[in-house]
């Protein structure tokens, strides 16, 4: 594996040679999971709030960057910004790659978004696996609770966290 996925990378990234028990395959399948899922949605689905607006983060500069010592003002700022059709685009692109899939499933549906989450297409063979999905999806809903019970005063609330808006998959 390390021969193939991570040909070029100096001592094949990082990545095990071997696995030598179960705690180890354990250990990296939790990895893969977390970051194809949790940390994807962590990174991906926030595009739109640091990438759209502009002065945050622009995705181009017209001017280089000021020099050491160089004296910033407002208007130094600004003729460095991007044009405003150029934002624009940039706008757009973080709005598109941190947008849902119409087709997208989740860990835990809801109703009234009328997701399947991981029980709406059975792919699984036998009762414990069927069993371990139960377990998982029991464990994110109370999850969730904590995290709606957490946001339900707030004036801004963060649930990108929360499992009703985590992917199962990429959809890649």
């Amino acid at each position: 594996m390390v021969e193939v996925g991570f040909r070029g990378f100096e001592d094949g990234a990082g990545f095990p040679k071997r696995l030598n028990d179960r705690t180890s395959l354990s250990d990296l399948v939790t990895v893969v999971i977390f970051n194809l899922s949790i940390f994807h949605a962590a990174v991906n689905f926030q595009c739109l709030t640091i990438l759209g607006y502009n002065p945050n983060c622009p995705g181009v500069l017209i001017k280089p960057p000021p020099a050491q010592g160089e004296k910033i003002t407002m208007e130094r700022i600004l003729d460095t910004l991007p044009p405003k059709q150029v934002a624009f685009v940039q706008a757009h692109l973080a709005n598109l790659l941190g947008s849902l899939s119409p087709v997208e499933k989740f860990y835990v549906s809801t109703t009234e978004r009328n997701r399947g989450g991981l029980r709406e297409e059975v792919n699984m063979v036998c009762e414990k696996q069927l069993a371990c999905v139960d377990r998982l999806t029991a464990e994110l809903r109370l999850l969730q609770d904590k995290i709606s019970e957490r946001n339900k005063d707030r004036e801004m609330i963060y649930d990108v966290m929360s499992p009703e808006n985590v992917p199962l998959t990429t959809q890649s």
